[in-house]
């Protein structure tokens, strides 16, 4: 009845075992070496053939996570077939989670281009999770996932993670009509385009479309690391408030300078309603003064906060004004349901810290 397997370590003799889990529906690997994982796959492949040899002819794997493990041609080439091939098309999870920087755990843009177009042969139609953070598609890779979803290749998914994969403004466009045209956008739960090249260009070119999508399932949005700018932010925010966002419980914004302008569009997104189920806002090193603090504490303090959980406010450079701004809102009153108020690596002091016992 086993219906997940972990592996930090694989050895042949494992595939005995392996072949005889008919409930078998998750594999996850952490930090396999070259050898062991193309073991491993080439051992999924035999182990699928198998129980569809054996009177199972829709048997497969549901889930694939690959965890921190390296890359290499024959790697790229297992998946291809495993995809192309229909071993993984049962398939509702494909993670590949790399360390960031490390350049040898990366499928690249080349391998990324291959496996879409392994996927586009035989499509994923129950796909759900798509998770390739740091990967280093670029734009091309982007491209290629696009067409995937113009195709009506993945055509069920609901998360999506492609941070820190150099994806640019022209992509960003393509990725928003994808959504736009294939109806993807109202099914969406999860979207994770942290740490790329979205900028002000990126924004001002997808803006008629965003506002044609309508992402009313979405529980997480995550855009920091963006080079956005923070009257370009303020212009993206504006144009989700076009569609309620109901679900949206995490909003992440962490290192995007959002100056007052963009804190501006936060705040008008609060207070009109579009996010009424918000739980964690990540604001994390957005070089927030006292004027974006304190734009945040009045909405905070008319009651547009009741929901949050979480509020991330670390690496702003933060002084004891700062934390007179933020005091303001500390209130079961104004944040009822407060866990977590972080406000690490910011510049305190013992006045700061004072003001803050004070609370």
């Amino acid at each position: 009845v086993i219906e997940r397997v972990q592996f930090s370590y694989y050895i042949d003799e494992t595939s005995d075992h392996l072949k005889l889990m008919k409930s078998l529906k998750v594999l996850e690997v952490f930090h396999l070496p070259k050898k062991e994982l193309e073991a491993l796959l080439t051992h999924v492949r035999e182990m699928t053939l198998y129980w569809r040899d054996h009177g199972y002819p829709e048997w497969g794997i549901e889930g694939l996570v690959i965890r921190e493990c390296h890359s290499s041609i024959d790697i790229s080439n297992l998946l291809c077939s495993l995809f192309s091939e229909g071993i993984l098309k049962q398939i509702t999870t494909f993670h590949w989670i790399t360390q960031q920087g490390d350049k040898e755990s990366e499928l690249g843009e080349k391998n990324w281009t291959r496996l879409c177009e392994a996927i586009r042969t035989v499509p994923c139609p129950n796909l759900c999770s798509l998770s390739i953070p740091n990967n280093n598609i670029g734009e091309k890779g982007c491209k290629q996932f696009t067409r995937l979803c113009f195709e009506n290749k993945v055509s069920e998914l609901r998360e999506i993670n492609l941070a820190g994969n150099r994806i640019g403004n022209n992509a960003f466009l393509e990725l928003l009509r994808a959504f736009q045209i294939t109806n993807m956008a109202p099914q969406l739960t999860s979207l994770n385009l942290e740490r790329n090249g979205i900028g002000m260009r990126g924004v001002k070119l997808g803006y008629s479309t965003l506002r044609m999508c309508s992402f009313n399932q979405l529980e997480s949005l995550r855009l920091g690391a963006n080079p956005i700018g923070k009257k370009t932010l303020e212009m993206f925010l504006d144009t989700l408030t076009y569609h309620s966002l109901p679900k949206l419980r995490c909003l992440d914004l962490a290192d995007v300078r959002i100056g007052e302008e963009g804190m501006v569009g936060l705040v008008c997104m609060m207070r009109s309603g579009t996010v009424p189920a918000l739980e964690e806002l990540i604001l994390r090193g957005c070089a927030l003064g006292e004027r974006e603090l304190s734009h945040l504490s009045y909405a905070i303090q008319d009651g547009y906060g009741m929901h949050l959980r979480n509020i991330d406010l670390s690496d702003n450079a933060m002084k004891r004004d700062g934390v007179i701004i933020v005091r303001r809102m500390l209130s079961k009153e104004h944040l009822p349901n407060l866990e977590t108020l972080d406000l690490s690596n910011n510049k305190l002091g013992d006045a700061g810290i004072t003001e803050l016992g004070n609370t």
